[in-house]
Formats: C-alpha cells, sequence, structure tokens
C-alpha cells in the first residue's frame, strides 16, 4: 500500500464533515490496522445533536 496522506487540521466540524465528504479516508487511514473503538461514556445528546445536524443539512439540500 501506498504511503497515507496526512490528515489536515479543521477549524470547525462542518470544514471536516465537508472536507470528509469530498474525500477518501482511504487515502489518509490503514484501515486494515484498524481496531473496534468503543466509547461507554458518549452521551446520547451528543449522538442526538449529530443526527439532528444530518437531517437539518439533508433537508437544507
Amino acid at each position: 500500500m501506498s504511503k497515507q496522506k496526512k490528515t489536515p487540521e479543521f477549524k470547525t466540524e462542518a470544514e471536516e464533515r465537508t472536507f470528509w465528504e469530498t474525500h477518501d479516508s482511504s487515502d489518509y487511514v490503514d484501515w486494515s490496522q484498524a481496531k473496534p473503538a468503543s466509547f461507554p461514556k458518549l452521551k446520547p445528546s451528543t449522538i442526538k445533536s449529530w443526527l439532528k445536524d444530518d437531517v437539518d443539512e439533508s433537508r437544507a439540500g
């Protein structure tokens, strides 16, 4: 596999979201080295906020 590109630093979550909508993560992450992750302390309100943002954006487009 070729060398991975360096992931840019983002000023905002919206900037990061736009970037990943237009770029392939496999250019930046070696998914063969990925390991399962768990977020037991993630608050449901955080997930709800992400989902709300996605729904709001899909309705705007």
